[in-house]
C-alpha cells in the first residue's frame, strides 16, 4: 500500500515572516467566520418572506404599503393606469388621513368601474341562477327593441325613455341573453311566464321573441358587446341598493428578484346580506318582489291587457310598505314619488374633482369633529325627523340629523357631523375663497365648538397662504350644485322634505369638505330619482375598515436561510477544530493555508448545493429593494429607499462569492495549472464589482396601478387585481450570474496563457480534494 511521507519543509525551522503569516491567517479565519455569522443576521429580515422584502412584516411596512396603495387607488379613475413613485412624499399619507379600507369602495367598483358593456356582460355570465331575481335592477323594458315596457308608472316610463335608455341594466333581455334562460325560467316556477311571458305573448311578435330567448346561443363576449352597442347601449349600471354589503377582495401582484409573482391582498370586505335592514327597499324592489306583489294573472308588462296598473296602480307600494301610509311615508310619496318606484342611483365623482390640485396637500394641521347646523335650520321651533329618505319612521328631535348612509340601521339618530382634517380644510377653504363664498362657517357650530373652530380656521388660512398658490379653479362647480343634505322637517306644524345645498354660500366650506371625502370614497352621493322630484343626497362619512391580515409565505427564503446557517455552522466547527489542532501540534515549521480556508472547507465538508444556496441567498438580498416606511406622530408616513451601508453591501457581496467558489471548483479539471493567487484575485475582482454596483445602482421599487375586477353574482362579490409592484430585479440576478461566469472563464484563459510548470511532482494523497491539491499543494498533512 502506498505511503505518504511529510515533505522536507515540515521540519524546517519557523521564520518570523512565517509566524506573522500564520497570525494574520488565524485572524482572517476568525474574522471571516464572525462576518459569516453576522451575514446570517443581515439576510434573515429579507429571507423571512418570499417577496425578499427586508422587514416586510416586522416594522409596519405591510400596513404602510396597504394604506398608501389604497389611498392611491381611491383616486384612480375609470380603467386608468398610472405608475407611482413610492418615494415621492405624495405617495405617503398624513397622520390625519382616514386610512384603511373604505366601505364605499366596493360600491364604487360595482356602480362605476364595472359599468361598461363588457363589465356588465362578464358579470352576467358569472351570475348564479338563484341570484337573478335579487339583482338590483328595476327594468324599463323587456326587450332591447323597447316593444314591451315594464315601468310601474307612466312617469317612470318617461324617465326611462329620457334618462335610462342607454343603460343595459334597464332591459331584461340583456340578462336573459347571458344566462341559461330555460333553466332560470324553470326556477321561477311559472312566475316568469305569468308575470312577463304571457304579456309578451299577447303581441303578434311576442311568441317569436320567447322562442328566441329559449333557443338563443350565448355569443363570444366581444360579439355580445357589439350587439349591445348596436342596440344603442353605452353602459350597464345597476340600481343602488343596500340589500347586500358588496364583498371585495383586492390584491396587487408583487414580483420578487427571481421573477416570481405573488399576490398581496390589500383590501377585504366581507359579503353580508342585509335583508333585515334593507331600507332601500322602500325606494325600489327586486324582480322577486315584483313577482310576489301582484294578484293572480296580473302582469308586469305595460302593453299587456292584464297589466296591474290598470286595476291596482298602487299594488307595488302597498306590497312594499303597507296601507295606509304613515306620515313620513306620505311625505316621501307626495314630494319624491310613489314608494317602490324610485330609482336610487350611484353618482360618480366628476373627473375634474379627482384631477384637481388637491389630491396631495398639506398635512400639518390638527383635526376636530364639528356639528354644524345650516342657517335655514337654526330656527329653534323646527323639529327634525331624519335625513334618510329610506327611514320612514322616527321621533322628532331638535337637531339636524345625519344624512343617508348605506349602513344606516334607522335606529339611533345622530347629529349632522363633519370631521375637520388638514386636507379637507385646505381644500374647502381654497374652493370657498375661490368661489367668493363667505367663510363665516364657525357661526353654524354649537357654542361649545366656536372657539376651536375659529382657531382651526385661522391656522388653515395661514397654511393655505404658503402651501397653495392662487390659481383658476380646476373644478366645474355646476356639476356639484345639485348635491344636498336631506331632512324631513316639521315647520309650522307641517311635515315636509327640505334640503341644504352643499355649495350654498352659507354652507360651502362644509360642503367642500364633504366633496373631498366623496372623492376619497369616504362618502357617497346617491340620486333618488322619483316620479315627482329627484334628490342628489350626500351620505354621511363612513368609518374605514381595518386592513386584512397579511399572509406572506416564506418557503424558498427560509429554506435558503437555514441552508446558509448550515454552511456557517459547518465552517465554524471546522475552523475551531483546525485551530485546536494547530495549537495541539505546535511547534510547526510550515504555514497553514488559512487564506484558502473557506475554499478548502466548502470543497471537503459541504456539498455544492448548500454552498451555492448560500451565495444565491446573498444575491437575492442584493437584488432586492430596501423600501421602508418612516412613521412620525405628527407628519404621518412616507417611504424611504433605505439604502444599504457600504459595510452591509460588502458583507453581502462577499457571501455572493460563494457562488464563485462553486464555479471554480467545478471547473478545476479544466484548469490544471490554476493556483490560489489567480483564484483569489478573481474573487476579489468579483467582490469589488458587486460592491460598486450595489452602492452605485441600488434596486429601485417600481409600482404600477391598473384595476381589473370581476364580479360574482353582480352586486354580491368582487375580485380585483389592481396593480403590480416589483421589489426585486431578475435582470440584476441574471447579469450577476453572467458576470461571475465571465470572471471564472477569464481566469481559466489567463491561467492557461501564463501558467508555469507545477512544483508538485505527485499528488500528496488521494484523500485530498481537488481544491486542496490546487490551492494548497504543500499541505498534504491536512
Amino acid at each position: 500500500m502506498p505511503r505518504t511521507y511529510p515533505s522536507a519543509a515540515f521540519a524546517a525551522p519557523a521564520t518570523r515572516s512565517w509566524r506573522l503569516l500564520e497570525f494574520l491567517g488565524v485572524l482572517y479565519v476568525l474574522g471571516s467566520l464572525g462576518i459569516g455569522m453576522a451575514s446570517l443576521a443581515l439576510m434573515y429580515p429579507t429571507l423571512d418572506n418570499d417577496f425578499f422584502w427586508v422587514r416586510f412584516l416586522s416594522n409596519g411596512m405591510s400596513s404602510a404599503l396597504g394604506h398608501a396603495l389604497n389611498m392611491q387607488l381611491s383616486l384612480l379613475t375609470d380603467n386608468a393606469s398610472m405608475g407611482i413613485d413610492l418615494l415621492d412624499p405624495s405617495s405617503g399619507y398624513a397622520a390625519s388621513d382616514a386610512v384603511g379600507v373604505h366601505p364605499a369602495y366596493a360600491r364604487f367598483i360595482m356602480y362605476q368601474e364595472l359599468a361598461s358593456l363588457r363589465g356588465g356582460i362578464l358579470g352576467l355570465r358569472n351570475l348564479q341562477l338563484a341570484a337573478v331575481e335579487n339583482v338590483g335592477a328595476q327594468y324599463c323594458w323587456v326587450d332591447l327593441g323597447r316593444r314591451w315596457a315594464m315601468a310601474y308608472t307612466q312617469r317612470r316610463q318617461e324617465r326611462c325613455r329620457d334618462r335610462y335608455a342607454t343603460n343595459g341594466a334597464m332591459y331584461m333581455e340583456t340578462f336573459l341573453r347571458n344566462i341559461d334562460f330555460n333553466a332560470w325560467s324553470a326556477t321561477t316556477q311559472g312566475s316568469f311566464m305569468q308575470r312577463i311571458g304571457d304579456g309578451v305573448a299577447e303581441s303578434p311578435d311576442g311568441p317569436a321573441f320567447l322562442t328566441y330567448l329559449a333557443t338563443h346561443q350565448i355569443l363570444h363576449v366581444e360579439s355580445e358587446v357589439r350587439f349591445w352597442s348596436d342596440a344603442g347601449l353605452d353602459r350597464f349600471v345597476l340600481q343602488y341598493t343596500n340589500l347586500n354589503q358588496i364583498g371585495l377582495e383586492e390584491s396587487i401582484e408583487v414580483t420578487n428578484a427571481l421573477g416570481v409573482t405573488s399576490r398581496l391582498r390589500i383590501k377585504s370586505i366581507s359579503q353580508v346580506s342585509r335583508a333585515t335592514v334593507w331600507f332601500t327597499s322602500s325606494m325600489t324592489l327586486t324582480l322577486m318582489y315584483g313577482f310576489g306583489a301582484l294578484s293572480q294573472n296580473e302582469s308586469l308588462v305595460r302593453n299587456a291587457s292584464t297589466f296591474f296598473g290598470h286595476t291596482s296602480p298602487n299594488a307595488i307600494e302597498i306590497y312594499n310598505v303597507g296601507s295606509p301610509l304613515n306620515a313620513f311615508q306620505q311625505v316621501v310619496h307626495d314630494q319624491l314619488g310613489p314608494l317602490g318606484n324610485t330609482d336610487p342611483l350611484w353618482v360618480p365623482v366628476p373627473l375634474d374633482v379627482l384631477q384637481s390640485p388637491f389630491a396631495a396637500a398639506y398635512d400639518a394641521l390638527t383635526s376636530m369633529t364639528l356639528h354644524p347646523t345650516p342657517r335655514q335650520w337654526r330656527d329653534p321651533s323646527l323639529v327634525f325627523f331624519g335625513g334618510n329618505p329610506t327611514c320612514l319612521t322616527s321621533a322628532g328631535y331638535s337637531f339636524v340629523h345625519e344624512s343617508y348612509g348605506f349602513d344606516d340601521g334607522c335606529m339611533t339618530p345622530m347629529p349632522l357631523t363633519l370631521h375637520w382634517s388638514p386636507l379637507l380644510s385646505l381644500f374647502a377653504l381654497y374652493m370657498a375663497t375661490l368661489m367668493g363664498t363667505p367663510t363665516t362657517l364657525c357661526d353654524l357650530v354649537p357654542q361649545t365648538e366656536i372657539d376651536a373652530c375659529f382657531g382651526l380656521l385661522r391656522r388653515t388660512a395661514d397654511a393655505l397662504a404658503t402651501a397653495i398658490p392662487t390659481e383658476e379653479a380646476a373644478i366645474n362647480v355646476t356639476t356639484l350644485t345639485t348635491i344636498s343634505i336631506f331632512q324631513i322637517v316639521r315647520r309650522n306644524g307641517s311635515l315636509g322634505i327640505e334640503t341644504q345645498r352643499l355649495l350654498d354660500p352659507s354652507f360651502a366650506f362644509f360642503g367642500w369638505m364633504s366633496i373631498y371625502e366623496w372623492a376619497m370614497n369616504t362618502r357617497e352621493v346617491i340620486l333618488f330619482d322619483g316620479d315627482i322630484e329627484s334628490y342628489a343626497v350626500m351620505t354621511y362619512a363612513y368609518a374605514p375598515l381595518p386592513l386584512p391580515a397579511y399572509t406572506v409565505l416564506s418557503r424558498l427564503g427560509v429554506y435558503l436561510w437555514y441552508g446558509s446557517v448550515v454552511v456557517s455552522g459547518v465552517a465554524l466547527a471546522v475552523g475551531l477544530f483546525v485551530l485546536w489542532l494547530c495549537v495541539a501540534r505546535a511547534p510547526r515549521s510550515s504555514p497553514t493555508p488559512w487564506f484558502y480556508f473557506h475554499r478548502l472547507t466548502s470543497a471537503a465538508w459541504l456539498n455544492r448545493g448548500l454552498v451555492m444556496g448560500r451565495g444565491v441567498a446573498a444575491l437575492l438580498c442584493l437584488s432586492s429593494g430596501t423600501l421602508q416606511p418612516l412613521v412620525t406622530a405628527s407628519r404621518g408616513t412616507k417611504f424611504l429607499a433605505g439604502a444599504r451601508s457600504v459595510v452591509v453591501s460588502g458583507i453581502l457581496a462577499g457571501d455572493v462569492t460563494w457562488i464563485l467558489y462553486v464555479l471554480q471548483d467545478i471547473l478545476l479539471p479544466f484548469t490544471p495549472h490554476s493556483d490560489g493567487n489567480m483564484a483569489s484575485s478573481c474573487t476579489l475582482l468579483a467582490w469589488l464589482s458587486l460592491l460598486v454596483v450595489d452602492v452605485a445602482a441600488p434596486i429601485k421599487v417600481t409600482t404600477h396601478l391598473h384595476r381589473s375586477c370581476l364580479s360574482e353574482n353582480l352586486d354580491s362579490m368582487l375580485h380585483c387585481v389592481s396593480g403590480h409592484l416589483s421589489i426585486g430585479s431578475l435582470r440584476r440576478v441574471g447579469w450577476t450570474i453572467v458576470a461571475l461566469w465571465l470572471v471564472v472563464l477569464g481566469s481559466i484563459l489567463l491561467s492557461r496563457a501564463t501558467h508555469k510548470p507545477s512544483t508538485l511532482s505527485r499528488v500528496p494523497t488521494l484523500l485530498l480534494s481537488a481544491a486542496a491539491v490546487a490551492y494548497a499543494p504543500t499541505s498534504d498533512r491536512l
